[in-house]
């Protein structure tokens, strides 16, 4: 696995957590080191091809 997409990885996982533990999806962004709510979906869209809302969901079930 390339390093830039590694980061993008575990930033995405930082940023599932903490919207898991009751942050908002964009201080889970800001909190995981994207630079806005928008980066941070787009980044999901592009890895999962789901928003980070969705996302959240299937992580919790």
């Amino acid at each position: 696995m390339p390093y830039p997409v590694y980061v993008r990885w575990i930033r995405l996982r930082r940023a599932i957590e903490l919207a898991r533990d009751s942050a908002t999806l964009t201080e889970a962004a800001h909190g995981a080191g994207f630079a806005d709510g928008s980066h941070l979906t787009r980044v999901c869209h592009e890895m999962f091809g789901l928003a980070p809302s969705q996302l959240i969901h299937l992580v919790r079930a």
